[in-house]
């Protein structure tokens, strides 16, 4: 600025250069933006893996899966629509298990596999 001001560079120089100034600072600013909400979540995952840890922790030397465990550690179960044909065989039925503080863990879906027994 001191130096538009003393005409020692253009206008148009000056303008470009300010203008630069302004868009560099802004990106910036948006990336400071985005660095913080990714470094939010990331503080959060880790206090939800925390939180499941613990509740696992709770059942550590368990025989048997009673409800109330299930209550405590499941968010939802998700049952879906069954496919293929029971009489060949083909019938299979996709679960999914969504775990309370962590969600679905990647590569958990169960596939049940229809068995058919004598003939009907």
């Amino acid at each position: 600025m001191e130096q538009n001001a003393l005409g020692e560079i253009t206008t148009e120089t000056f303008t470009k250069l300010y203008s630069d100034y302004i868009n560099e600072q802004v990106e910036l600013v948006n990336k400071m933006k985005i660095h913080e909400t990714t470094i939010t979540a990331e503080a959060d995952k880790k206090e939800n893996a925390r939180l499941f840890l613990e509740k696992v922790r709770k059942y550590n030397a368990v025989d048997e899966l009673t409800r109330e465990m299930l209550l405590d550690l499941l968010d939802r179960i998700d049952v879906y629509e069954p496919s293929g044909d029971h009489r060949k065989g083909t019938r299979q039925q996709e679960i999914a298990f969504h775990f309370r503080f962590i969600g679905k863990l990647p590569d958990s879906d169960v596939s049940l596999k229809t068995h058919t027994y004598g003939s009907q």
